[in-house]
């Protein structure tokens, strides 16, 4: 029956998957704190600066027309900061 289509196995592992996420639970989360920096100056020394969106669409728009490997260092670079928001 599989061959044809069938799969008998499906609505068992369809209750499987549900009663595996129903005793799964929560996963535990970590909360940390950070601490606020001392001086403005501070601040802005560990800040990443992200690209903008007319940037994004460009190199998009690239890989779209060349793929992935057609892009520059930079260009992969702030395509890799602005996955980062």
């Amino acid at each position: 029956m599989l061959q044809r289509g069938t799969d008998l196995g499906r609505p068992v592992q369809a209750v499987g998957d549900w009663l595996g996420g129903l005793f799964s639970g929560r996963p535990r989360l970590k909360v940390t704190h950070r601490s606020q920096p001392a001086s403005p100056a501070a601040a802005r020394k560990g800040t990443i600066v992200k690209p903008e969106q007319d940037e994004i669409d460009l190199i998009l728009d690239k890989i779209s027309r060349s793929g992935y490997e057609s892009l520059s260092k930079d260009e992969k670079q702030k395509l890799f900061r602005a996955s980062q928001k």
